[in-house]
């Protein structure tokens, strides 16, 4: 928001020259006060007058912009009003904007090409890390499979938000954005999946033991011993984030859609995905029990 005058400043003779307390609607800094008051100088031909900004919680380099200021001026009152007119003029002409800041065309394709790079890494290291811990791959690729259908599933609510916030603004959807906060959420969100998934796959460990084979009755249990686990933890984190959708506020409105609708997703994922493609995999690669020919 600009810098305006809020009204007109009240001034005072003392010994030596005016005292005048200057408001505004926003805060505005000290060097950019000065210079408009230099300028005002200028204008009247009175460069040389001496003049002091002042604020009770003024400190150099660390803390520079307030709403109000006081100025000591060399001159009688009747000439620091004129001059302090000029200042308000000059604001009025071309109000003072504190900050700003536009990002171009190449800056926001580095941002979407670091965040590219950023989940196909997370996904890789993933991969790697499930590999060596359970020294199968079959783990790992069925578990980037399901994160893989977590981001997209999410991404895709996401965009779809552009279309349905006019018509379900009332449940507080609006038109989300692609942003830091949106990305920090869909890292969290392939964090708290995986980490969903690896439960589940341990148990399969557990329960498969020595035997050479993974069958479907070992999933299946697997699964079952599991469930409560996987149903409390997704509802309470789901209730938190409800909490922060409905109350958070605008700043972190993004980031709780995202990450509300990303671990249903990946809830329902860490069932019946990953571990479905875990048996389909290992199958494949010949880690399955082979099926009989009466089966």
């Amino acid at each position: 928001p600009a810098a305006k005058p809020s009204g007109q400043a009240k001034t005072e003779a003392f010994a030596g020259g005016t005292k005048a307390r200057l408001r505004f609607t926003h805060r505005i800094e000290y060097d950019r006060l000065k210079s408009l008051l230099q300028e005002a100088l200028q204008q009247v031909q009175t460069a040389g007058v001496a003049f002091e900004l002042s604020h009770p919680e003024y400190v150099p380099g660390i803390s520079t912009a307030f709403p109000d200021w006081e100025v000591h001026l060399a001159l009688p009152v009747e000439e620091a009003k004129k001059l302090l007119e000029k200042v308000n003029a000059r604001l009025q002409e071309a109000p003072y904007f504190p900050s700003s800041n536009e990002i171009g065309g190449k800056v926001a394709g580095g941002t979407r090409r670091q965040a590219v790079v950023a989940l196909v890494a997370s996904l890789f290291f993933i991969i790697l890390y499930i590999w060596v811990r359970f020294q199968r791959l079959v783990y790992g690729l069925a578990a980037v499979v399901a994160l893989i259908h977590d981001v997209a599933i999410t991404l895709g609510a996401v965009a779809l938000t552009y279309w349905l916030a006019p018509v379900l603004g009332i449940l507080l959807i609006d038109e989300m954005k692609i942003g830091l906060d949106v990305l920090a959420a869909f890292l969290t969100l392939i964090g708290y999946s995986l980490n969903d998934t690896i439960v589940i796959f341990d148990r399969i460990r557990e329960v498969k033991g020595k035997t050479p084979w993974i069958t479907q009755e070992m999933i299946n249990r697997s699964v079952n011993d599991t469930l409560a686990r996987t149903i409390i933890t997704g509802g309470g984190v789901i209730m938190g984030l409800l909490i922060l959708y409905v109350m958070g506020g605008e700043g972190i409105h993004a980031f709780a859609f995202t990450m509300l609708f990303g671990v249903v997703t990946g809830t329902f994922s860490s069932i019946y995905i990953a571990s479905p493609i875990l048996l389909w995999l290992a199958k494949f690669s010949g880690e399955a029990k082979p099926e009989s020919p009466g089966q």
